[in-house]
């Protein structure tokens, strides 16, 4: 069970995440936003401008910026320009293929010359695995930009991050972070002289198209079922929630990007309405601390090791996880 306090920020956070659009080149199977070239919803300028005012208010350190493809933005550079300018540690989540069209094989070096780091989606060292989820001519692209990621001193040089991502391609919770960072390391030197940072094991959340893909196999419940009974409390007391906060492409506010797939609002609310950036804008004195809304999705996050969008949660072994083995 959680206790009362887990269900609090734990202050005020120091972190903000923005999804700034479903707009995405690619529609990846377990996409929880369900974002694809379809999608036309796209956070404005304007809006970006509040959650660059609303972190310097906040004394926030971490701009955490997601999509779809955030990318594709039309605004996208200006406010990883404008956040590097103000300091912030800038993480720019990306497919990695979207960096080799049109329009965008520039963005690798201009994030090398503002310091970004760059959070990059890789869910399995199998081609054919990875394009079971992710589409076709999808892995040797990722390969590639990786390749010049390294170029540019990014996961070699010990100033440029290169993160990686893995999701689980099955119903199972991810093995022990450590473990698979140890072979996505080997694995992608040996084979394609690759090098990164950190590895980050995500979990896949039963929402959006991950949870339609459950619900049509009659996994669903299955899954549910293990996420529940792999609870653990240590990773409820780290969760990622605890000390960020969410903003959606219309500026709405959320506790995270699962919730805000999902329209579960916050329980604060002003004027009979859900809080916005703007609001927080407009009145720096509005603490952004807040209670947490706990969903069944959100047991994604408390299963096992735990999850949250810079991996794990709680080191070493614990129960219900899959081994590497079994997902390779």
């Amino acid at each position: 069970m959680l206790e009362t306090d887990q269900l609090k920020t734990d202050g005020e956070p120091t972190s903000m995440q923005v999804n700034i659009g479903k707009k995405c080149n690619l529609a990846c199977a377990h996409c929880h936003v369900e974002a694809g070239p379809h999608r036309e919803e796209l956070m404005t300028r304007e809006t970006m401008q509040a959650v660059l005012d609303v972190m310097e208010a906040h004394n926030m350190a971490t701009l955490d910026i997601t999509g779809g493809a955030p990318e594709m933005n039309p605004d996208f550079e200006w406010l990883i320009g404008q956040a590097s300018s103000r300091g912030y540690r800038v993480m720019v989540r990306t497919n990695l293929v979207i960096l080799t069209e049109p329009g965008y094989t520039h963005l690798p070096e201009k994030y090398a010359d503002l310091g970004v780091e760059v959070i990059a989606s890789l869910p399995s060292l199998n081609e054919n695995q990875m394009e079971s989820q992710r589409g076709k001519h999808t892995f040797d692209p990722c390969i590639d930009v990786l390749k010049q990621l390294n170029s540019l001193g990014y996961g070699r040089d010990g100033e440029h991050i290169l993160d990686l991502v893995y999701n689980p391609q099955t119903p199972f919770l991810c093995p022990e972070q450590v473990k698979l960072e140890e072979l996505y390391k080997r694995r992608l030197k040996e084979d394609h002289d690759i090098d990164f940072d950190n590895l980050f094991a995500i979990a896949n959340c039963p929402i959006g198209r991950y949870g339609v893909h459950l619900a049509r196999t009659g996994d669903l419940e299955g899954y549910m079922e293990l996420l529940m009974d792999a609870f653990n409390p240590e990773a409820a007391e780290n969760m990622m929630c605890r000390k960020q906060i969410s903003v959606g492409y219309d500026g709405r506010i959320y506790d995270c990007d699962f919730n805000q797939a999902e329209s579960v609002d916050l329980p604060q609310r002003k004027g009979g309405r859900d809080l916005t950036i703007f609001d927080y804008a407009a009145d720096p004195a509005l603490s952004t601390a807040r209670e947490i809304v706990f969903w069944h999705h959100c047991y994604s996050c408390t299963a096992g090791q735990g999850s949250s969008c810079e991996g794990t949660l709680v080191q070493g072994e614990v129960p219900h996880v899959a081994t590497i083995k079994a997902v390779f």
